[in-house]
């Protein structure tokens, strides 16, 4: 079952991939990390990272500004914390510092 849906994430990834692509909110596209979750942790792992990506695609977010790290986050509709590093360089986050928020 592994080796079908393996086969089947590079068949889209090779023929559809390009042409269907939109804006994704994560850095690691929801072929290559389900692919990858698969690879490391099984069928199981590999079918729950494909339903959980599935879900939190696009479906609803907002920005927060984290003043730990100076950056924006993205807080996705189910709760989730998207940090920052695991935002899609193709997100326009907003223009915004700490140093701004203080003036």
């Amino acid at each position: 079952m592994k080796k079908l849906l393996q086969f089947v994430i590079k068949f889209y990834q090779k023929h559809f991939s390009k042409k269907l692509a939109r804006n994704c909110l994560f850095k690691e596209s929801c072929s290559n990390y389900v692919y990858r979750k698969l690879e490391e942790e099984g069928t199981k792992k590999g079918l729950k990272a494909f339903y959980y990506r599935f879900q939190t695609c696009r479906v609803g977010y907002t920005f927060s500004f984290n003043t730990a790290n100076n950056n924006f986050d993205i807080i996705l509709e189910n709760g989730d914390v998207l940090l920052n590093s695991e935002i899609s360089e193709s997100i326009e986050l907003p223009n915004f510092s700490l140093e701004d928020y203080l003036k």
